[in-house]
């Protein structure tokens, strides 16, 4: 690091000479605001252990899990991204379910990685991990299923899963080296210990007190039971059956985590290598499976586990004090282990019940686990940094994927755009400091019904969008009363603001007697709300506009010079240089979103310059006005609008007009019909159920009014509820000319008002019909081209909720339907077989979703009928040009007098085709006419050039300029078109193009002209 490096830095120098530090999260499930003693010195202390600890930490009283329940607070740890922008919009995931992180989503533990770090994990995932039938297929539909296995141990074709399949998508594939743990939740099977992408048999085992992984082995099916698993006789909660590895002790998993734990932190000390371990544990998640020495530990269930929990917790950073187990030797690692500890949500009710009036989870707060109150995500929240970070207390509001935003601007580490998009660094108040003034501008809580609240940057004003705890009908009150039926409406009205800072326990809804200052301060807070979620409902990928880091203060971002050989973070002067160079500034670059080092960032021949300063295009898109015209070829060849569709506003697009050889510029020229739109009916429809073969569809479990059209999903047993819909289309009418295909689907009822969750539309692969013999099934008919086109709660809550789906999940749209033109295409053209469409959930989840069938005659402005509606153009366009040889009809009648003569032809004999001197102004029956370019010197250097063009037909000519015959750019090089053009001699039928002198032009300049028809 240079001397000015430093000095840039300020503040931070004094942590800059430190190596980096080892990193360690342990995160809990379940534990409220006040279990961790240190939270509530009022109350008898369950946790010597982390009272101990945070004596030496930053304690933060405002700091909060993502969600109020476990999968989406685990994703968004993991990511910096709110789990909301997924599919799982409520609700968690199962033991069995896929994995909710895509394989190439950024996680801080690939940061880690990238950084030199050693990773691991051990402990609970509950995020999702892919396991696989006996046929090597992914299971997708498991969730916790208990019916896996057949009573055969010998075989495994009668098992649903076969587990000694290698895994896909666990803790191992997404940045840890390292994975020890189990798939989910204590309460969720399988039980059984899991290794990288190994399920194991003996996988950790307590014998005489102590750990033993020697046995560990690969397990196999035949290794595994089904049914209640192995637990202490000292537990309260429930366990749902399933499959379970017999030496799988349920309430030794606590033990066999910290041994685990403690071995890789020995390994680390020997290795002196960097480290990241992320240690989320499953408790005081119920069950609370306790050992025999803690049933007594205190006078209630959950407090014995409370109890045990923190007793681990101890082991854990005990190892940290003393890696090899040798008090003799001096081997701590805590000088330079960064801890961090936290929950992914506050209490669970029953744990409320069971503790009262002994002890108090949630502390000062409104609401439990669930809950959109505080009570459901404000959580411990304590980073201990020797060293670096001043043991003691902060009310800086914050979220837990901002820890490892402050990891990585200490790090040196700059997320680009799409890395951890919701976090926000906060080392400055881990040194001591003030945070920048340019801030995010608040951060979202969720609840488990999909209930939004925002809090603002200052953790004052909290707004609720429903009007109930968005989780539990019942729950606890900020004075531990229990009420009930307040479970409300998401997105109901009126919404709940309140002043955290006046009001922590949340007991007053200031928008119930709202003054204007109240209702003016909810307008702010539900419009940033929205432009964090993307929409008004459930949330898609809106912005929670966090400042990326700039060192420098040059007002580059560091990820974006990262990117480019030439700039420096650490160095402000290189804002004002231009690397192409191509009249932009690196400082005006960054801000446009173009490359600094490719003078076309776009690639359509326009120079960023010049679609910035002279054209007004978008120079990260080829497609400003998004017809499929590159801008480049517009402005250089076809003199059309490049940020307009329709150049000359006679209803017919620029890229249609050029293929059927009008002109895009002159609203005179036109094609002599329109386009065709023909609306097709299905022509077979079939619901395939869950257990449907191609005898039977299987297709029961309607529910009132859903009609037959219909997609439904239930994550139980009931398979039966579980229903997909097929569509086929005849498109045997249709005729020449296809254009392009929409789709029109029209929701008229939805299932219930809880659960959300995309619906997919792919296109068949094999074929099926209505009849016995043949009916499609609900997972062995082979799809292709799948994608989201919408979400069951696009248009609210309520069940009868509805709306046309536009293609796009959270944006409603309009009986114009939604695009399926490369399918169909494909079904046209004879490319793919016409199979139909398939319509389902994906994933499946508690949801229903019911589709018109025919036109609703009470709303006479709008098509509800599902149909595909076609567009065509006429075969032939005999006014233009009828024999297809690129001279316009009316032009060859008028030179020749008749339709005889083609474009290729040099009619005259005079060296220049039909075709070019109908495009440039020439007579081609006449062998003394041939086209002219007139050359205007302007001063004694610069020189103006301009020649005809026909303006009434799809023509574009294209001028290159050269100053050695080698080398040719684009006229644009020296030359803009004069605006506005001047009047030719030619008449209407020609423009006049004249080229003006942008720049001064060489002394030998060198002009050619290319002639188009599209």
């Amino acid at each position: 690091m240079t001397i000015r490096s430093i000095l840039l830095l300020g503040t931070f120098l004094p942590i800059l000479s430190l190596a980096n530090p080892n990193v360690i999260m342990i995160y809990y499930d379940d534990m409220g605001y006040s279990d961790m003693g240190v939270y509530d010195t009022a109350q008898t202390s369950l946790t010597p252990n982390l009272d101990t600890f945070a004596s030496g930490a930053m304690r933060f009283t405002a700091g909060h899990s993502a969600d109020a329940v476990c999968t989406p607070s685990r994703y968004a740890v993991m990511t910096g991204r709110y789990c909301w922008r997924t599919s799982l919009k409520t609700g968690v995931n199962g033991g069995y379910t896929p994995s909710l992180i895509e394989d190439d989503r950024f996680t801080f533990a690939k940061m880690f990685q990238s950084l030199g770090y050693k990773t691991a994990m051990v402990g609970k995932w509950h995020i999702g991990m892919q396991f696989y039938d006996p046929a090597g297929e992914p299971v997708d539909d498991l969730v916790n299923n208990t019916n896996v296995l057949d009573n055969d141990p010998a075989t495994t074709s009668g098992d649903r899963i076969d587990f000694s399949h290698a895994l896909t998508s666990t803790p191992y594939h997404h940045g840890f080296d390292y994975f020890f743990g189990t798939a989910a939740s204590l309460d969720m099977p399988p039980y059984v210990w899991i290794e990288n992408d190994t399920v194991l048999f003996k996988g950790g085992i307590v014998t005489n007190g102590a750990v033993d992984f020697s046995q560990a082995v690969a397990a196999t099916n035949a290794d595994l039971l089904e049914g209640a698993p192995v637990n202490s006789a000292h537990s309260t909660g429930t366990i749902r059956p399933g499959v379970y590895d017999p030496t799988f002790v349920v309430a030794d998993y606590l033990q066999v985590q910290a041994a685990k734990v403690a071995e890789l932190i020995q390994a680390r000390g020997e290795d002196k290598e960097p480290f990241f371990i992320y240690i989320p544990m499953p408790a005081p998640h119920n069950p609370w499976a306790l050992q025999a020495e803690f049933t007594n530990a205190t006078s209630f269930s959950y407090g014995n586990y409370l109890v045990q929990t923190d007793h681990y917790t101890g082991q854990i950073l005990d190892a940290l004090e003393d890696p090899d187990g040798n008090p003799l030797t001096d081997d701590s690692l805590v000088s330079n282990t960064v801890v961090f500890i936290s929950s992914d949500n506050g209490i669970e009710r029953i744990a409320q019940d069971n503790s009262l009036p002994e002890h108090d989870g949630n502390g000062a707060f409104r609401g439990v686990k669930r809950d959109n109150w505080e009570g459901g995500t404000r959580v411990p929240y304590l980073v201990r940094w020797p060293g670096v970070v001043t043991p003691g207390t902060s009310d800086f509001a914050c979220w837990q994927g901002d820890f490892y935003a402050s990891m990585a601007e200490y790090l040196r580490y700059d997320f680009t755009p799409d890395e951890a998009p919701d976090s926000e660094s906060f080392l400055p108040i881990l040194l001591g400091e003030s945070m920048p003034e340019d801030r995010r501008e608040g951060i979202i809580q969720h609840s488990m019904n999909g209930q939004l609240a925002i809090v603002d940057k200052n953790g004052e004003w909290k707004l609720i969008d429903g009007t109930g705890s968005g989780g539990y009908t019942a729950t606890y009150d900020a004075d531990n009363n229990y009420i009930s039926g307040i479970g409300g409406t998401v997105f109901g009205s009126p919404k709940q603001l309140f002043n955290l800072l006046d009001d922590p326990g949340e007991r007053t809804n200031r928008l119930l007697s709202a003054t204007q200052a109240d209702l003016e301060k909810e307008a702010e807070l539900y419009a940033l709300l929205n432009e964090i979620r993307g929409n008004t409902t459930y949330g898609i990928d809106g912005d929670s506009n966090v400042p990326p880091i700039d060192s420098d203060e040059d007002g580059i971002a560091n990820y974006y010079e990262n990117a480019y050989e030439g700039l420096d973070r650490d160095d402000p002067s290189d804002a004002p240089g231009d690397l192409e160079p191509d009249g932009l500034t690196n400082l005006e670059e960054y801000e446009i979103g173009t490359s600094p080092v490719d003078a076309d960032s776009d690639d359509d021949r326009l120079g960023d310059y010049d679609e910035v300063k002279t054209y007004g295009t978008l120079p990260m898109s080829p497609h400003s006005d998004a017809d499929s015209l590159p801008d480049g070829d517009e402005v250089l060849i076809w003199g059309t609008n490049p940020l307009s569709a329709d150049t000359d506003a006679d209803g017919a697009d620029d890229d249609f007009e050029l293929s059927v050889f009008t002109s895009p510029n002159n609203a005179g020229s036109v094609p002599s019909g329109s386009s065709g739109e023909i609306e097709l009916s299905p022509s077979v429809v079939q619901l395939a159920g869950y257990n449907g073969t191609v005898n039977d569809p299987a297709a029961v479990g309607s529910w009132t009014s859903s009609g037959p059209l219909y997609v439904r999903s239930r994550l139980s047993n009931q398979y039966e509820l579980k229903t997909r819909l097929f569509l086929q289309f005849d498109l045997s009418a249709v005729p020449a000319g296809f254009e392009s295909a929409r789709l029109r689907i029209h929701q008229f009822d939805r299932l219930n008002s809880l659960y959300d969750q995309d619906l997919q539309l792919a296109r068949v692969t094999e074929s099926w019909t209505a009849t016995a013999g043949s009916y499609p099934s609900f997972n062995g008919t082979g799809v292709a081209d799948a994608f989201v086109f919408g979400n069951n709660g696009d248009f609210g809550t309520p069940v009868g909720s509805s709306g046309f789906f536009s293609g796009t999940a959270g944006i409603p749209g309009t009986d114009a339907g939604f695009d399926v033109t490369s399918i169909v295409e494909g079904w046209i053209d004879g490319t793919v077989s016409n199979y139909g469409f398939r319509i389902a959930f994906d994933p499946v989840g508690n949801v229903g979703s019911a589709f018109s069938v025919n036109d609703d005659p009470s709303t006479p402005d709008q098509n509800e009928a599902l149909q595909l509606i076609i567009n065509v153009r006429p075969a032939a366009w005999t006014d233009v040009d009828s024999d297809e040889d690129d001279l316009v009809d009316s032009y060859e009648m008028d030179v020749f007098g008749n339709l005889n003569h083609s474009g290729k032809d040099d009619s005259d004999g005079d060296g220049v085709s039909n075709f070019i001197e109908q495009t440039l102004g020439s007579n081609p029956d006449a062998i003394d006419s041939v086209p002219s370019f007139s050359m205007i010197q302007t001063n004694a250097a610069d020189v103006a050039f301009s020649y005809y063009r026909y303006n009434q037909a799809g023509l574009g000519v294209e001028v290159l300029v050269s100053e050695d015959l080698t080398n040719w750019y684009p006229y644009t090089e020296f030359y803009t078109v004069a605006n506005p053009l001047p009047v030719g001699e030619l008449g209407e039928a020609y423009d006049k193009v004249l080229l003006e002198p942008r720049a001064t032009t060489p002394d030998h300049l060198f002009y050619k002209l290319n002639i188009y028809t599209k």
